[in-house]
């Protein structure tokens, strides 16, 4: 029963290592800016994020995120950092977990930055240690969570999945400067 969790871990381990590059500063398509635009927009439109939209130096945007876990866990999001209305970044998640865990779960993420502090902080890559326990299962509707400090605030919104999970971790946010501000709609 040992070898199994042991194959896993190698081949999480490979993957992530080989995901683990450079984020592309290249120009965002307009399919990519629509698609962050469009998520930006969803979040606005529930109302107990419009403080948090108001008081934001920054945020950063992950349209679609994805969690997988079989005892041992992974997930991946790519997104967008808009400053000014104006995408000024790229930016990637990456999350490792393990414990008592099993199903997989598609999400979207806004993060807050208060603070020209935080979020420098943010821009160099951070890891967060993570504790989770609970039950989610949604195909329909969907349920925002928030997680936040005093500089930066995280919402996610659960899209679809089912998924049973006790687990530990942690998350890697990587970051880089586009070559040059590309204005959101």
């Amino acid at each position: 029963m040992i070898i199994r969790p042991l194959i896993v871990a190698a081949l999480v381990s490979t993957l992530m290592a080989c995901t683990w590059q450079l984020i592309p500063t290249d120009i965002p398509s307009k399919l990519e800016r629509d698609k962050a635009q469009r998520a930006v927009d969803e979040f606005a439109d529930l109302a107990q994020l419009t403080p948090f939209f108001e008081d934001a130096i920054a945020y950063a945007v992950f349209p679609g995120a994805f969690r997988a876990t079989t005892g041992f866990g992974v997930g991946y999001g790519s997104g967008w950092l808009f400053r000014d209305g104006e995408i000024v970044g790229r930016t990637a998640m990456f999350q490792l977990s393990i414990g008592v865990n099993l199903g997989a779960q598609w999400y979207r993420q806004i993060l807050f930055f208060k603070t020209e502090d935080a979020l420098r902080r943010w821009q160099r890559g951070t890891f967060e240690f993570v504790g989770e326990a609970g039950a989610a299962a949604g195909t329909w509707g969907t349920s925002t969570s928030p997680s936040f400090n005093t500089e930066i605030a995280l919402f996610t919104e659960l899209r679809s999945g089912l998924l049973v999970e006790a687990s530990v971790g942690t998350h890697r946010y990587e970051y880089a400067p586009i070559e040059a501000t590309v204005e959101a709609r």
